[in-house]
């Protein structure tokens, strides 16, 4: 019964919200989607937190091209590399285009900053970066993969013999730009190409030459004419020597009939640098008629009417996720070269308008930039937030006289619910007061226990060190010396020294598992030089190592750090992985001891070729008494207690120690110490 009144007060606001769904529109939709929308985990670890990725840019950071690239870049490295793994240079090419003594700089720079950070992926965007990797990768970056953007002109010549270089062509939409002033403006005759005589420019410029020798050919032949709707172009011109004042004059010149369409300037005939942010506008200003052009970041807004562009930010993200693809394991050479990046057609509603072009032309997937918005597309924002936040609080009045009805039948139900429920926790406090008291009773006998079972194993293990310590002694030196003896006690003896040596081996890890249980993990901390400390631990498990003919190597890193240790307790930590590293490695393997910093850590790794341990059993490695399955490849044995004193030893360091194996594939134990 109580719950039947709820529930249909449930169902009256269902029928609330439908009705003010269908007054509100898509306002109240709009909002309702957006919390729906998953929120971007921020705390996320990137997929290959430890790769580096190096971006060349051709230009400069301000070039609006390079600025959106770098973006786009940006945001698709963002769930793969830590922000900090991403460098980024700019080689400035726009203004030092064709300067070898800029260039041999460049590689010596390049070759000082990247000799210790090196990439594991390069991505190269537009053409000066990309020749210059071809010229110097091998010799800065030897085997990098190389993710190649932003190229226009292209030879597959070029990577012959090459291995490493894969990425995205992008190209050049001349003939689609041709076409498109065709259908826009067919009454056009002169339609002259900007571009200039740097090595970049050349290419460009010999693209354009070939389209329009292709393109007069067919229209002397007969064999095409122009397209649909659009009139024929006579004669197309490519202006590539001028001064920046000259290419003003004569664009400010030009006949009604006449159409531009850039190509690519970076300087005229005296070297002067040309800014698409500071000369275009002027020369767009100057010209009687419109300008076109293919590079949507840097002309859309800087007086050109528009054209088949692409766009920057995209093709830097496409850049990225194949650099993904590469820092995933794929091999560059086996992933093909997108031919072509992707044009749509962009215009300027300003210009279009001042040119009297009309948009019912434009084709049908066109994007308009700076249209006059009608006041609701103005102000959609604050008209749709205003509907729906008085919608919602007219639901929300309904819903509070709703509750207050609901709270008051609430309230004498629970004042009935409280008169029983105080009775019931009066009896069930007391059982619980005593039932608390004979728990901390007992708590504290097992306490004294567990200090009476520490005390009587350090007792009982140190009173049989020495004993077992005479008995292996003894038993060693009979064995050396005792010529006399015969086969079987010789057998004997062996079995007599090997079980004592276990023994007492046993007898001090179980001290040391008592002292560390017990708490009494006294630390005293040096500075120690890592590399010498560890070079002395190898050398003293050479010997018990040679004996199988194991090699042990040794790798540090060049920037270790002086830390804060107990040497004699790093020293026990290290022995014993060693040690475990040759009992469980058959002979003629080998072991490697490497170190090296991660920030604030450094990180040792013992690295053996051994039987390796099964998966199952590396959660339960570090308890003590447990034992792998797996057993000395000489017979060893094992006490199941080094693991976990080493463990209570590196957290006492504040420190941690992981495992990382696989059956016949040997194990690697890491031990990572604050700096």
């Amino acid at each position: 019964m109580i719950l039947s009144r709820p529930i249909s007060l449930f169902r009256r606001c269902i029928l609330s919200l439908r009705i003010a769904a269908r007054l509100s529109g898509f306002a109240i939709g709009a909002l309702i989607v957006m919390t729906m929308l998953p929120a971007r985990d921020l705390g996320a670890e990137p997929r290959f937190p430890d790769q580096r990725v190096l971006l060349i840019n051709s230009y400069h950071p301000q070039y609006s091209w390079t600025a959106e690239l770098v973006a786009g870049v940006r945001t698709g490295m963002e769930e793969l590399i830590p922000p900090e793994h991403l460098y980024i240079e700019f080689m400035d090419g726009r203004r030092f285009v064709d300067d070898p003594v800029y260039q041999e700089r460049l590689v010596r720079l390049l070759r000082h900053k990247y000799r210790v950070y090196e990439p594991d992926v390069i991505i190269s965007s537009d053409d000066y970066a990309f020749h210059f990797l071809l010229r110097n990768r091998d010799a800065l970056f030897p085997g990098t993969p190389v993710v190649f953007c932003g190229v226009n002109v292209f030879d597959s010549a070029l990577l012959a013999g090459r291995s490493g270089f894969t990425g995205i062509l992008e190209g050049m939409d001349i003939a689609g730009n041709v076409d498109l002033i065709q259908k826009l403006q067919p009454n056009t005759r002169r339609l002259v190409l900007l571009s200039d005589r740097t090595t970049f420019g050349k290419r460009m410029a010999a693209e354009a030459r070939r389209i329009r020798d292709a393109r007069e050919a067919r229209r002397v032949s007969g064999k095409s004419g122009p397209a649909a709707g659009a009139g024929e172009i006579p004669t197309i011109e490519i202006w590539d020597d001028f001064t920046l004042q000259e290419l003003q004059d004569r664009a400010a010149a030009a006949t009604a009939d006449t159409v531009f369409l850039m190509l690519a300037i970076h300087k005229d005939r005296n070297g002067d640098y040309f800014s698409f942010d500071e000369h275009l506008p002027e020369l767009a200003e100057r010209s009687p008629v419109p300008i076109y052009g293919m590079w949507g970041a840097l002309l859309i807004g800087n007086g050109v009417v528009g054209g088949m562009m692409n766009d920057p930010r995209q093709h830097g993200g496409a850049a990225a996720q194949m650099a993904g693809e590469i820092l995933g394991g794929a091999d560059p050479d086996d992933l093909p070269i997108v031919p072509k990046a992707e044009y749509r057609p962009h215009f300027d509603y300003r210009l279009l308008r001042k040119f009297h072009i009309p948009e019912r032309r434009l084709p049908a997937d066109s994007t308009v930039y700076h249209r006059p918005e009608s006041f609701y597309a103005q102000y959609r924002l604050i008209v749709n937030s205003t509907i729906a936040v008085i919608l919602t609080l007219m639901i929300i009045i309904a819903l509070l006289f709703m509750n207050v009805r609901i709270r008051k039948q609430a309230e004498l139900d629970l004042k009935k619910a409280n008169a029983n429920l105080e009775d019931r926790v009066s009896e069930r406090t007391a059982d619980l007061h005593h039932a608390n008291h004979e728990l901390t009773k007992k708590n504290r006998a097992l306490l004294e226990l567990s200090r009476q079972k520490n005390q009587l194993v350090g007792m009982a293990a140190h009173d049989l060190r020495n004993p077992l310590g005479v008995i292996r002694g003894y038993g060693e030196f009979i064995l050396k010396d005792g010529e006399n003896l015969s086969e079987n006690q010789r057998t004997f003896l062996k079995r007599i020294h090997d079980s004592s040596d276990f023994m007492l081996t046993l007898v001090e890890d179980l001290l040391d598992f008592s002292r560390v249980t017990a708490g009494v993990l006294d630390l005293h901390k040096v500075e120690v030089t890592l590399p010498d400390l560890l070079s002395s631990i190898a050398s003293l498990n050479r010997i018990l190592a040679e004996k199988k003919n194991i090699q042990i190597e040794e790798r540090y890193a060049p920037d270790l750090p002086r830390i804060l240790v107990d040497p004699g307790k790093l020293e026990q930590v290290i022995n014993n992985l060693i040690s475990n590293a040759v009992k469980y490695s058959e002979p003629d393997t080998g072991i490697q001891i490497s170190a090296d910093r991660r920030e604030d850590v450094v990180r040792i790794a013992v690295r053996d070729q051994g039987q390796g341990i099964p998966e199952a059993e590396l959660g339960t490695l570090f308890e003590p008494f447990v034992r792998a399955s797996v057993q000395g490849t000489a017979g060893e044995k094992s006490t199941g207690l080094g693991l976990a004193i080493v463990k209570n030893i590196v957290e006492g360091h504040g420190g941690r120690i992981e495992v990382e194996s696989a059956v016949n594939q040997g194990s690697q134990f890491t031990v990572t110490l604050p700096v």
